[in-house]
């Protein structure tokens, strides 16, 4: 029985790559910079370029708030697209006239005590060099039951590399509740996230800071210990839309 629940874990293990091979070629190709190609840029326009660079890098919960338990653990590979606001900021302030962010990556959670859990990520903005990364701590205030939904609290923090002549980080707070039902668990949330995007001193271009509220909802499917997420998030006036798949033990 030990060596067929190992065999399965391998094979769950072995799907979850293939989708994530799959996942990055997917998202959405177009030209997209992080290098200002000005040699006067616009403050304004750096706002509208920050603004959407948040939206697509904060942290993406896609999870239900039940809390994983002391011998939980889940891997996942992700997709995430976010089309910006301002395509002409983005050309003037860099060259290129984006109209959308698309990250791939990896994510994994382990279950704690006391109905914490621990998260983080690593992602690939597509076609650039660009990198995202986070972690996450959350609090399951309810565990959930089968009358009652439940409820967690999260703490979060992400940043990025290779973005040219810019820097980003930000940190995020959300509330979240979800209901579990055989095979799927919706759920949704409110939260605020803070934002730091700075441009090489050459240019300059003050810092621009993003606060902003978001809300977000999704469903979860589960078969066995496959599972399969979708999401939406708004974050200020920005739109993004997120795909995970997954196993968890």
């Amino acid at each position: 029985m030990q060596k067929q629940k190992g065999r399965g874990r391998l094979a769950g293990l072995r799907e979850l790559g293939v989708v994530f091979a799959l996942l990055l070629p997917a998202l959405p190709a177009a030209a997209l910079s992080f290098g200002i190609d000005t040699n006067s840029p616009s403050q304004s326009d750096f706002h509208a370029v920050a603004g959407d660079m948040t939206a697509a890098f904060d942290y993406k919960p896609l999870e239900p708030s039940d809390a994983g338990g002391v011998t939980g653990f889940a891997l996942g590979a992700y997709g995430s697209y976010a089309p910006t606001r301002d395509s002409g900021a983005w050309s003037r302030l860099t060259g290129d006239p984006s109209d959308q962010i698309g990250v791939a990556g990896v994510s994994a959670r382990k279950g704690l005590p006391f109905g914490i859990d621990v998260g983080g990520f690593y992602g690939w903005v597509a076609d650039t060099d660009a990198h995202v990364y986070g972690g996450d701590l959350r609090y399951a205030v309810l565990a959930g039951s089968a009358l009652v939904p439940a409820v967690a609290l999260r703490a979060s923090y992400t940043g990025a590399s290779n973005l040219g002549d810019l820097s980003y980080r930000s940190y995020g707070v959300d509330a979240s509740v979800s209901k579990g039902f055989p095979f799927l668990a919706p759920y949704a949330g409110i939260g605020y996230v803070w934002s730091t995007i700075k441009a090489d001193g050459q240019y300059h271009l003050e810092s621009e800071s993003i606060d902003r509220v978001k809300a977000f909802a999704g469903l979860r499917l589960a078969l066995g210990p496959l599972e399969t997420t979708a999401e939406y998030e708004r974050l200020g006036g920005n739109n993004v839309y997120d795909l995970r798949f997954g196993v968890s033990f």
